[in-house]
């Protein structure tokens, strides 16, 4: 059945030109191939898949291949090539782990980074609330300053006037007091 699955996934391929997964396809039937002893088969498919394999830039999928014609050689007593294959098997899966470590340690640094900048972008949230907050109770300050220079300014006018008017008021008494005075003198003397 995966046999001739793969043989109608391969038809498909070739029908629509979908490149990428010939290599793909190839080493599956390698493998089905190879798990029903049909040898010959098995190493046409696997001679595709490497040739695909090694035309596409997909060099992750290598260790894959090559386990395979590990297999495949090892079954046919070819030993040689079975442990050319497997020498390359660990050779690209070192790599390969390689690869995914410095990409994670990357990627852990990136998100490290990531995390600075969050708790730098917190800080300058709460640094501008801060701000904020202390402009508020300036502005608070400066209305209650106003208001209270404001009222000062306002009770000095009006003590101001109030001093004005009672000089006025005692200036017209006085002078009230004095024609009085000269008045009952007047009177007095005539």
């Amino acid at each position: 059945l995966a046999i001739k699955c793969g043989l109608k996934a391969d038809s498909l391929i070739k029908k629509y030109d979908i490149k990428l997964y010939t290599g793909f396809n190839s080493s599956n039937l390698a493998e089905s191939y190879i798990a029903i002893n049909d040898v010959q088969r098995s190493l046409y498919h696997l001679e595709r898949a490497l040739a695909e394999f090694k035309k596409s830039e997909l060099s992750d999928i290598e260790p894959g291949i090559y386990n395979t014609a590990s297999i495949i050689y090892g079954k046919l007593k070819q030993y040689d090539k079975a442990l050319y294959y497997l020498e390359l098997y660990l050779k690209a899966s070192v790599i390969i782990a390689d690869s995914l470590q410095k990409t994670s340690e990357n990627g852990q640094l990136a998100k490290f980074d990531l995390l600075v900048k969050d708790r730098e972008v917190e800080n300058l949230k709460i640094l501008n609330e801060q701000q904020k907050e202390l402009a508020e109770a300036q502005q608070y300050r400066i209305r209650l300053i106003t208001i209270f220079s404001i009222a000062l300014v306002l009770a000095l006018i009006f003590l101001f006037w109030l001093f004005r008017r009672t000089k006025k008021a005692e200036s017209n008494l006085q002078k009230q007091r004095l024609i009085c005075l000269l008045y009952t003198s007047d009177a007095a003397d005539e």
